[in-house]
């Protein structure tokens, strides 16, 4: 009986998150508006950050993002996911940094260079192992550029 009722305050206590947990989706992010950086540099100290998409009902996940010539960038290795489905109907996102809030729109990056420029900073960032000739986002993801809206 007590774990029942652990498990059913611990769901509720996530459910009442407006914010991700982990690999647990949320709804509306909180937290204070900030302007649009000029730089995305302090980024590079955070792992996680959260991707808020589709307005009219918010969903939030959790991801890695990197920066990269004064831009942000994340990636989508799984393209039907419940978030990168939201941004192929709407682009408009918020994203969470150390509680402050950036609105800003999730544009593809097709241009091949700057996906493999993208993909070393991945690698870099996160200490991900990478193969002779392997190309990031090889099976089928999709990288995002975020701007300001």
């Amino acid at each position: 009986m007590r774990n029942a009722i652990s498990v059913a305050t611990t769901a509720f206590l996530l459910c009442a998150c407006s914010s991700p947990v982990g690999p647990i989706a949320g709804g509306k992010l909180e937290g204070t508006e900030a302007e649009w950086p000029q730089d995305w540099i302090f980024t590079d100290s955070e792992d996680n950050i959260f991707l808020e998409t589709n307005p009219n009902d918010p969903y939030s996940v959790t991801l890695w993002g990197v920066s990269l010539d004064n831009d942000f960038f994340i990636a989508a290795v799984n393209p039907s996911s419940k978030w990168a489905e939201n941004l192929a109907q709407d682009n408009n996102v918020v994203i969470s940094v150390t509680g402050e809030l950036y609105r800003g729109r999730a544009h593809p990056v097709s241009e091949v260079a700057l996906m493999n420029r993208i993909g070393q900073r991945y690698h870099e960032k996160y200490d991900m192992e990478r193969e002779e000739g392997e190309t990031f986002m090889e099976d089928g993801g999709t990288l995002y550029r975020l701007s300001p809206r």
